[in-house]
């Protein structure tokens, strides 16, 4: 399998256990109440089709935001974020970029 196979994979399988995890929380733990949920802002993407990410086919990725969505439309709202410099590390890598 090659590292960026595994990285696709790797991402689903996060992204589906946050989505779970997240559905859960809203439906039984504190139904009826809003709440904040902070992520990194390519995973809380509802529309990925417009999402441009070079390192991953994000098409060939179910994400957080679109998951959610989904089972609780018109009730998801969105925010998202973008840094214009900094420094960052990946969850898969070991490696850290500016």
């Amino acid at each position: 399998m090659t590292s960026k196979l595994k990285g696709v994979t790797r991402l689903a399988t996060r992204d589906s256990a946050m989505a779970e995890n997240l559905i859960w929380l809203a439906e039984t733990k504190f139904k009826n109440r809003k709440i904040i949920v902070w992520a990194a802002s390519y995973h809380i993407v509802k529309e990925k089709q417009e999402l441009s990410f070079n390192r991953i086919d994000s098409k060939s990725v179910e994400l957080l935001g679109n998951m959610v969505n989904l089972r609780m439309p018109g009730q998801v709202y969105s925010l998202n974020f973008i840094g214009g410099s900094g420094t960052y590390g990946e969850w898969f890598k070991q490696e850290y970029h500016t």
